[in-house]
């Protein structure tokens, strides 16, 4: 459906394109109504899907930026990258404000790139507190 969804400790992050704000609707109502999911996160753009030109950059992009945070020995298992038309969303958990702050910036130098938009919280926030461990 051009929509990709990506979870990290009940935080639902949906990103993609839709011509449709109603199927919009559907399915962040569905991500809502699923078990142990406490926060839906609509990243979800109205409009046309990539054409396989932006999948092609959209990949490039990604990996750029996966490769990059390996390169700077950053936990990169704690966050999820997902790049829709150039635009950067990140998904995850910091251990401190140094590693937040350079993989933001990391994401911002990525040729290609228009925009970086970060879910990412810290290893402290309350949201994180009734997780299990």
């Amino acid at each position: 459906m051009g929509v990709s969804v990506h979870v990290m400790e009940g935080r639902v992050m949906l990103t993609g394109n839709i011509n449709d704000p109603q199927i919009t609707d559907k399915i962040v109502k569905i991500a809502w109504s699923t078990t142990g999911v406490k926060e839906v996160i609509n990243e979800i753009e109205i409009g046309l899907r990539k054409s396989p030109t932006e999948q092609y950059k959209d990949f490039n992009i990604g990996n750029h930026i996966k490769s990059r945070l390996i390169l700077e020995k950053l936990k990169s298992q704690n966050y999820i990258i997902d790049v829709n038309k150039g635009n950067v969303y990140i998904l995850g958990v910091y251990d401190n404000e140094l590693d937040l702050a350079k993989v933001l910036t990391i994401a911002s130098s990525v040729k290609g790139v228009k925009k970086v938009t970060s879910h990412v919280i810290s290893r402290d926030d309350p949201r994180r507190m009734s997780i299990k461990k």
